[in-house]
C-alpha cells in the first residue's frame, strides 16, 4: 500500500509506513516546503495526527502481554497444631468450673481448678492459654464465694461481713 504522506510503498506492513513513521491513510500535519503554506499553518481540511508511539522506523511496538497480578499475604499461613490431651484438660477444667458455680460446688470446683492448672502447666501452645486462666480464676472465685456462704450459714462469720455494712 502506498503512504499518503510520503508516497513510499511498504510491502511488509499495510497499516504503517516505515519511511516516515506514519500510519497509512492519515496525513501528517507537518508541512513540506513544496506543499505547505507560507505562514507555516496547515490547511483546515488536513487531519491532525498524533506523534508516533516509537521513534525509529525499524522498531515495532510489541503487544502488551497480560501479567497476572501478584497478591501479597499479610503473614505466612502457619500449619494448624494438632489437638492434644492438655487441650482436653483445659476444656474440661473450664467447663467444670462454670458448672460448679451452680451445682455440686464442693466436687466440681476443685476438680475444675485442678484440670485447668494441669492444662496450664503442661500446655504445648498458646492457643488455649486464655481458657485455662479463665477456668482457674472462675474456680477460685467461686470457691471463695461458696466458702463464704457456708461460713455465713453456719454462723461463724457475722451477717454484716457477708452482706455488707449497709
Amino acid at each position: 500500500m502506498k503512504c499518503s504522506n510520503c508516497g513510499y510503498v511498504n510491502p511488509s506492513d499495510a497499516n504503517f509506513c516505515t519511511n516516515c513513521n506514519n500510519t497509512l491513510g492519515v496525513t501528517s500535519s507537518v508541512s513540506s516546503a513544496s506543499g505547505g503554506s507560507s505562514d507555516g499553518s496547515s490547511a483546515p481540511s488536513q487531519a491532525q495526527s498524533a506523534a508516533p508511539a516509537y521513534n525509529t522506523a525499524s522498531t515495532r511496538p510489541s503487544p502488551y502481554t497480560y501479567q497476572q497480578p501478584y497478591y501479597y499475604s499479610s503473614s505466612p499461613v502457619k500449619p494448624k497444631q494438632p489437638f492434644v490431651i492438655t487441650d482436653a484438660y483445659i476444656i474440661i477444667g473450664f467447663t467444670l468450673s462454670v458448672i460448679g458455680i451452680f451445682t455440686y460446688a464442693f466436687i466440681l470446683l476443685p476438680a475444675g481448678i485442678g484440670f485447668s492448672v494441669v492444662g496450664f502447666v503442661k500446655r504445648t501452645n498458646a492457643r488455649t492459654l486464655g481458657l485455662s486462666v479463665a477456668g482457674i480464676v472462675i474456680g477460685v472465685v467461686a470457691c471463695f464465694i461458696r466458702v463464704g456462704m457456708l461460713l455465713n450459714e453456719l454462723g461463724i462469720i457475722p451477717d454484716w461481713l457477708s452482706s455488707g455494712i449497709f
